[in-house]
């Protein structure tokens, strides 16, 4: 087993601004922590960007996965791990932010667009990677719900980009164009 990368999170943008010194939690901790609890925008950005890139990754690997091996259990498996975290910090950015604080802040608005992209890109994952699964299953029943309503909420937090000033949005139109075809 090779050295493992441990990456603490950044500071809180108030503690950055005064100058305080604070030790933050790791990357893997807080990934996968029972309770998020985050209430930084920044950091929300990494951690979903993080488990964006695992959805990247699980993707890569289950196409490799489906012309070498048939291993369903494997891909179920990573396949729940990154939608059971996700929720979660679905689940903690709903609770922690406002409609309003993601018409303030464009790195929310474009935390949460990232985030719901994961969920159209995992969900596009199963019919790629299993194009006869049965639709009656009830994991895939309720990825296909989750789906839907990770549509719904990119159109409505697309139109919230209107709303805000050009500058503000221009710094993330290459990530979030990025975000998107990924």
């Amino acid at each position: 087993m090779g050295p493992q990368i441990v990456v603490r999170l950044p500071a809180p943008e108030a503690d950055f601004q005064a100058g305080r010194l604070v030790t933050t939690r790791f990357l893997s901790e807080v990934i996968t922590s029972e309770a998020p609890d985050v209430n930084d925008a920044l950091t929300e950005c990494i951690i979903l960007a993080t488990l964006g890139g695992r959805a990247l990754s699980h993707r890569h690997q289950s196409l490799v996965e489906t012309l070498y091996v048939n291993t369903s259990e494997d891909f179920w498996s990573r396949h729940r791990y990154i939608h059971t975290t996700l929720s979660r910090r679905l689940e903690a950015l709903s609770s922690n932010y406002t409609c309003h604080s993601q018409h303030a802040d464009p790195m929310l608005l474009f935390t949460c667009m990232m985030a719901q992209t994961t969920v159209l890109h995992l969900q596009k994952l199963i019919e790629e990677a299993w194009p006869a699964i049965d639709q009656s299953d009830a994991a895939v029943a309720e990825s296909m719900r989750v789906s839907l309503v990770a549509a719904q909420e990119v159109v409505k937090l697309t139109k919230m980009l209107s709303q805000i000033s050009f500058l503000k949005v221009a710094a993330f139109q290459p990530c979030l164009l990025s975000a998107f075809w990924y």
